[in-house]
C-alpha cells in the first residue's frame, strides 16, 4: 500500500478538538492502613528513617520486611516476592537513593541501610548488616548516587544529619558545636566506632 499524502491523510482522518480525559492511577495493591501502593510505602519508610533524627527504632532490613508484611497481609502474592527477594529490600533501597522507586521523584535523603550493632543503631554495611560502615565507605555510598543521579544532599549534609541521629542515642557526645564537616568527621568517627566495639567495613 502506497503511503498516503499528508493533505489526503488529514482529509481522511479529520482531527478536531477532544478533551483530556481524566485517568485515575490506581495501585495494583494497595497497604491495608496507609492504603499507598508498595513503591510510595517503602520510598516513604526510607525516607523518614533517614529525616527524623530522634526515632526510637530504625527501620532496619527486618523491622521493614515485618511492616512489609503487616501492610499487605491481604495480598499474600505480594508478601512472597518480598520473601524471594524480587525485589529485596536492599533493590528497593537502591531505586529509591536513584530516584527511580516511585513518582514522588529523587531521594531528598541518601537512605543507608541501618542495625542495631551492640546499643545503637548505625550505618551498615549493604549485603550482611554486621558491620558499621566506616568513613570511607560512608563516602563511597554517597558518592555512587551523587554521581548516579546528582544526589541533592552534599556529603557534609549526610554526615551532619548522621551526627544527629548518633548523639540521640548515644550517652556519648561526638560532636562539640553546631557545624561539622568531612574533615572533622573523620578524624572522630572511626575513635567512636571504637570505643564502642562494633566491627567497621
Amino acid at each position: 500500500m502506497n503511503q498516503p499524502t499528508t493533505k489526503k491523510f488529514l482529509k481522511t482522518v479529520r482531527p478536531r478538538e477532544t478533551k483530556e480525559y481524566r485517568v485515575e492511577v490506581r495501585h495494583k495493591v494497595r497497604g491495608c492502613r496507609t492504603k499507598l501502593g508498595v513503591a510510595a510505602f517503602m520510598w516513604s519508610c526510607f525516607k523518614i528513617n533517614e529525616e527524623v533524627d530522634s526515632l526510637p527504632y530504625r527501620f532496619t532490613n527486618a523491622e521493614l520486611i515485618r511492616q512489609f508484611n503487616v501492610e499487605y497481609k491481604g495480598s499474600p502474592k505480594t508478601i512472597t516476592t518480598l520473601k524471594e527477594k524480587k525485589p529485596s529490600i536492599n533493590d528497593y533501597r537502591h531505586r529509591y537513593n536513584r530516584g527511580t522507586l516511585c513518582s514522588w521523584g529523587d531521594a531528598p535523603y541518601l537512605s543507608f541501610r541501618w542495625n542495631k550493632l551492640n546499643t545503637l543503631y548505625l550505618p551498615v554495611d549493604l549485603r550482611t548488616g554486621t558491620k558499621a560502615m566506616s568513613f570511607g565507605t560512608l563516602y563511597k555510598h554517597w558518592q555512587r548516587y551523587h554521581k548516579l543521579n546528582g544526589l541533592s544532599e552534599t556529603f557534609d549534609e549526610v554526615l551532619i544529619r548522621l551526627v544527629k541521629i548518633l548523639t540521640n542515642q548515644s550517652s556519648t557526645t561526638i560532636i562539640v558545636g553546631q557545624v561539622i564537616d568531612g574533615d572533622t568527621f573523620f578524624k572522630i568517627w572511626d575513635n567512636f566506632l571504637s570505643q564502642e566495639g562494633v566491627k567497621t567495613c
